[in-house]
């Protein structure tokens, strides 16, 4: 009869396969991964520690650590990662909600009274994770939110739902603010464009390259075409003393500060992140 071992063991065991594949937080990823299998939260496992595993439960653990070596990110695997304190849905066609976008909420809740109202749009919206906060963080606030991607759209959807905003966000998909009249209409846009530059493709972590929508992901060469398309098209629909804030990549501050002026928008200034790279442009317009 074969020797059962325990979950600390198998824990163990997972952790030095995800070493040797060059898995950042290995001990981390290996107490994740078990949580889903058994369907817990990662601070359970240590009442289970002693315990062995069912079949069942042990070959579905299998089954996730072989994809995470495979650099499957973690979040497709889970199906989740927490954003502003909140749990979103991650699924393969929308891009994994960053810590350094939560920096667009911050300031939002700096610049914006607490009964800001809108008319407000999330440009490039994903999964939805800055619409639906948004949403959340500003009750009265009337959020919409746009994507080029339908299979994109269809997980913001899920995540509107989740947290119960989905009657109060419209989603529709289209390129950029192309569909929308060239008029001032809005008190509030947010963006997250794609700005790696094509060229770091070869160089990037298989994680994100070879797994994350590249839609969502690169700007051409240089990193910046979309930002140069989307610019224009703000400047043209913010109303006067309304809010802009964008994301951009790290060291493209000036360039894109230089975009935004030529656009037309104003008072436009370049804001770090929590790790302090310049990570937000925030604008507006006269």
């Amino acid at each position: 009869m074969p020797t059962m071992i325990t979950l600390k063991e198998q824990l163990l065991d997972i952790r030095r396969r995800l070493d040797r594949a060059g898995i950042d937080d290995a001990r981390l990823v290996a107490e994740l991964l078990a949580a889903h299998a058994l369907g817990c939260e990662r601070g359970d496992l240590l009442g289970r520690a002693g315990q062995s595993l069912d079949g069942p439960t042990s070959r579905k653990l299998e089954e996730l650590v072989a994809r995470r070596l495979k650099h499957e990110p973690l979040e497709y695997i889970t199906g989740w990662r927490e954003f502003y304190g909140r749990r979103f849905i991650c699924e393969p066609e929308a891009l994994i909600p960053r810590p350094e976008t939560e920096g667009i909420i911050d300031q939002c809740r700096k610049r914006l009274p607490p009964d800001f109202a809108g008319p407000a749009i999330d440009l490039g919206t994903g999964a939805g994770s800055l619409a639906v906060t948004l949403a959340l963080e500003f009750s009265r606030l009337k959020m919409m939110a746009a994507d080029i991607s339908l299979g994109a759209l269809r997980v913001a959807r899920k995540n509107a739902a989740k947290h119960g905003v989905a009657g109060r966000l419209p989603l529709f998909c289209g390129d950029w603010l192309s569909a929308i009249a060239p008029r001032p209409c809005f008190r509030l846009i947010v963006a997250n464009p794609p700005y790696v530059d094509t060229g770091y493709a070869p160089i990037m972590h298989p994680e994100v390259r070879d797994f994350e929508p590249h839609v969502a992901l690169f700007g051409g060469a240089g990193g910046l075409d979309q930002i140069r398309l989307l610019l224009p098209q703000v400047a043209r629909r913010l109303m006067p003393g309304g809010l802009y804030m964008q994301e951009f990549a790290a060291g493209h501050g000036d360039e894109v500060l230089e975009l935004a002026r030529q656009a037309g928008l104003t008072q436009c200034e370049v804001l770090p992140d929590f790790a302090g790279i310049e990570r937000t442009l925030v604008a507006g317009i006269h």
